[in-house]
Formats: C-alpha cells, structure tokens, sequence
C-alpha cells in the first residue's frame, strides 16, 4: 500500500506516539505502507521539526528529527509531481495532492 500523509499528522504521530495518528510512525517503520513524498514534502517536514517552539514545547533533539528523515527516505518512494494542483484551502497543503496524483 502506498500512502501521502501530510506533515501534521507526521508530526503528531513523532510528539505523541500513542496518541489517535501515533501508529502511522509504527506502520511506516513496519514497512506496512509506503509513504510518498515529493522533495517539497519532505522540505516542509524537515522545516517543521527544526522549528524552536515545536523542538523545546515536545523536547525533540536532532537526533528524533534525523531518525525520522531517515525512516522517510527507508520506506518512503520519492515522488515527481507532474501535475500543479490549486485547489486546498490552505494552498501550502497543494503539494500533498500533487503527490498523490
């Protein structure tokens, strides 16, 4: 099964690993699914991590962010949009969608 999760729930899942999304880490890293993802996806994940209020609010060392590049790049297959999509509320979210199609 191949899947394009969006960078929230990946990082939901990092924060609180036995929350409602936390099995989407505990998937990946079971090789359950493969995660799409485009260069801008994972841009925005490695974005998101690094920022302070997000690193010192959940105590994520750079180690957690590099283990979940890592795990992305292992179970993931990188994706070349071929199609740009205009159509999320929030147009930062288009991107996922050009993944999936």
């Amino acid at each position: 099964m191949r899947a394009v999760v969006d960078t929230n729930i990946l990082v939901r899942a990092l924060i609180r690993p036995q929350g409602t999304v936390g099995p989407v880490l505990l998937h990946l890293r079971r090789g359950d699914y493969t995660l799409l993802y485009s260069d801008a996806t994972l841009e925005e994940r490695v974005v998101v991590l690094h920022r302070p209020r997000i690193r010192e609010k959940y105590g994520l060392s750079d180690e957690d962010i590099r283990t979940v590049v890592a795990l992305i790049l292992l179970r993931g297959e990188p994706v070349t949009p071929q199609v740009r999509i205009r159509a999320c509320r929030d147009p930062h979210d288009d991107k996922f969608l050009e993944v999936a199609v």
